[in-house]
């Protein structure tokens, strides 16, 4: 269908979304090959033992040696894949962190920066990036006067920094000695489709809203052609939206002005964008063990256990829908019995 090449599956996401893209990528390191971008997250695992308000989240330094045995253990038991594909040599891994944010504070995302070089990632597959003037807030260089001021954390969390923060993710992810990205498209030239899938069945799960959003730039729409006839093999990438930032709460936003489509459309890139929904129902979270919290009611992505015991391993609801769609895509065929129902959206 896209003539995806399943070597090139990368992720990256905001907020609960960044939380979220390290428990992808470290729980199914064999599919995304330790290559993933976090902005304003934490360490992996990181409420299962602590309390999440206080421990993971503001200006907190959360433990990380709870969270070490684990993601050891774990990979034994198969729970998680094999934890020695993080010290592979091939790993990426983006981190930004805004000096002013308050709600996912620097000592959180510095801890998740810790965390993986105790496991072993090598320092020169790391970029952090720290930005003095960032908010809570995902950083874009808008072409026009559209997002919010860098220095505040407001809605929708998506600022005008003087950074293109998808763009410089990006291309640490892909980029080599001998291949470079093609430099983005402007919003008023894109070629491609925005589409509409239904998160439902086995691409469904508790939390998850009724729909997601896929871009496919014109030469993998065409079927992994270019306009002359040539083969193009496309990549895939995974970007996860912050609380409060689903469709539900800001319409199309995140996928519209977050800088992803931008880049994809002149890299032969199709972007998977999984939306969380709203889900009041109080349900056991990890910590403080036996607490019920309504962790799906604003949009988030589950990284506190809301979802079940296993919200961060493989066999994690949320985690393993995801990951239908993207098996979906690669082997272009339904996933698990369950059917994509595309709505052509323009753009």
């Amino acid at each position: 269908m896209y003539n995806i090449d399943p070597t090139s599956l990368t992720v990256s996401g905001f907020s609960a979304g960044g939380f979220m893209a390290a428990q992808l990528a470290i729980a199914y390191s064999n599919n995304f090959s330790n290559r993933f971008g976090v902005f304003a997250g934490g360490p992996y695992d990181c409420a299962r033992t602590q309390d999440f308000w206080t421990a993971c989240m503001h200006n907190a330094t959360p433990s990380i040696e709870s969270s070490l045995s684990n993601i050891k253990q774990w990979s034994t038991e198969g729970k998680i894949d094999n934890l020695e594909n993080l010290s592979s040599n091939q790993s990426r891994i983006y981190i930004q962190a805004g000096a002013l944010d308050e709600t996912v504070g620097i000592s959180v995302t510095r801890q998740l920066v810790r965390q993986l070089k105790e496991l072993r990632v090598p320092e020169s597959s790391l970029k952090y990036v720290e930005m003095e003037g960032a908010a809570h807030v995902f950083p874009t260089d808008f072409e026009g006067p559209e997002g919010v001021p860098c220095n505040e954390s407001v809605h929708p969390f998506i600022a005008d920094c003087g950074y293109d923060g998808a763009g410089e993710m990006l291309k640490w992810l892909y980029e080599n000695e001998t291949f470079r990205l093609k430099p983005r498209r402007s919003k008023r030239e894109m070629s491609g489709v925005l589409k509409k899938y239904e998160q439902t069945g086995a691409l469904g799960a508790i939390g998850l809203a009724e729909s997601g959003y896929l871009y496919v730039p014109a030469s993998c729409a065409r079927g992994g052609r270019s306009p002359h006839g040539g083969a193009v093999s496309c990549k895939l990438h995974v970007a996860l939206h912050g609380c409060t930032m689903s469709y539900l709460d800001i319409g199309e936003a995140w996928i519209r002005d977050a800088g992803y489509m931008e880049w994809a459309d002149t890299n032969d890139m199709v972007v998977v964008f999984p939306q969380a929904g709203h889900d009041e129902t109080k349900r056991p979270i990890w910590f403080p063990n036996g607490t019920k919290y309504p962790g799906g009611a604003i949009a988030c992505f589950d990284w506190v256990g809301w979802s079940g015991e296993d919200a961060d391993w493989k066999s994690g609801a949320q985690m393993h829908a995801i990951m239908n769609v993207v098996e979906k895509l690669l082997q272009e065929k339904d996933a698990q019995g369950a059917k994509l129902i595309w709505k052509h959206e323009e753009l």
